[in-house]
């Protein structure tokens, strides 16, 4: 219980202070000269969630952003509002927890500035090249943004694969065979043992949810979307812990394993770091185990605002684990009640 409630709160809360913060820094070069621009860095100066530093040219710009002195930047332009037209670049990665922050935060400067030049001057564009995140007012992310989901993917596959110690206990003390002399299927035994570690999984999530949501400030996104990748993960999980539970020859044997693959998975699936910020073949790798599907999935969600439909491949990778794994370990299952009793 502790594993499962305490723990993952505990680490959420200090590895959002370690990553992230209120401020983010974002470097701007300027090349205007009219008051458009100069209004536009006072109201950045001014804006939640960022700290500006001024950069004399877009080399600059790029040297700092590689040396992690600023985690992205702007260049505004020599005609910048000359035609009520407030265009400018931003510069990068758009997947990094601060880097949509400060994302978020600029296009929220600008639609503010847009407003200004609206109620003086008639109407004005914002725009905001290369940049993946739609326009609008929404609130700077929270530091936990990242952090939350992954904790969340992490300790679900922690306390689910652990729980396939019980499983091993019960094939231990003949209790399985002696279910079976019933007229029950070991399809509807495993659907059963699956079903209460589903119910575990899910009062887990949901609580974290909570607890993300409330104390820590993480926009989960649509509902629907969460519910499904969620559902998805919890699925593959509990059919990968029957699984587990079938191969162990020992309570201890199946604790030490399941810690192992969870971590493992963790690591790979992006629970510990962005997929982002690692090469194709690591990448590609990681998508070996569920974790990294539903990374994706709440990365999408809350990072790319998607709906039901933008994580509904996710959400069908995380299905399909759980049907390999239910099958394997109904095929365990039986191997495992046929063999003789020594």
């Amino acid at each position: 219980m502790v594993v499962a409630t305490v723990v993952p709160v505990l680490l959420i809360f200090v590895t959002g202070l370690l990553t992230g913060g209120s401020k983010v820094p974002i470097g701007v070069v300027n090349r205007g000269s009219g008051p458009a621009d100069t209004r536009l860095l006072d109201l950045l100066a001014r804006a939640d969630g960022v700290k500006v530093r001024v950069e004399p040219s877009a080399g600059a710009l790029n040297d700092d952003i590689l040396r992690s002195r600023v985690v992205a930047g702007i260049e505004i332009p020599t005609d910048f509002g000359t035609v009520r037209n407030l265009a400018i670049t931003f510069v990068g990665e758009s997947d990094e927890t601060q880097v949509v922050q400060a994302h978020t935060a600029v296009v929220a400067t600008l639609d503010l500035l847009a407003a200004e030049q609206e109620a003086g001057h008639g109407t004005a564009s914002t725009n905001l090249a290369l940049a993946r995140v739609d326009a609008g007012s929404r609130p700077p992310m929270s530091p936990y943004s990242y952090v939350g989901p992954a904790d969340l993917v992490l300790f679900a596959g922690i306390t689910l694969l652990v729980m396939a110690s019980g499983l091993v206990e019960s094939r231990r003390l003949g209790m399985l065979r002696r279910i079976l002399v019933a007229p029950v299927r070991p399809s509807a035994l495993v659907a059963g043992q699956v079903g209460g570690l589903l119910v575990t999984a899910l009062g887990q999530a949901v609580g974290l949810l909570l607890i993300g949501r409330l104390l820590f400030g993480v926009r989960w996104g649509d509902p629907l979307g969460v519910s499904l990748v969620l559902l998805g993960l919890s699925l593959a999980l509990a059919c990968g812990s029957m699984l587990l539970g079938t191969l162990a020859r020992s309570p201890e044997q199946a604790v030490a394993v399941a810690v192992v693959l969870a971590i493992a998975g963790g690591m790979l699936g992006g629970c510990l770091w962005p997929l982002s910020v690692v090469g194709p073949v690591v990448a590609a790798a990681g998508h070996a185990a569920p974790q990294a599907w539903a990374m994706d999935g709440f990365v999408a969600l809350v990072y790319g605002h998607s709906g039901l439909l933008g994580v509904l491949p996710d959400a069908a990778a995380l299905f399909g684990f759980a049907m390999c794994f239910g099958i394997l370990s109904i095929w365990r299952m039986k191997v495992d009640l046929a063999a003789p009793r020594l």
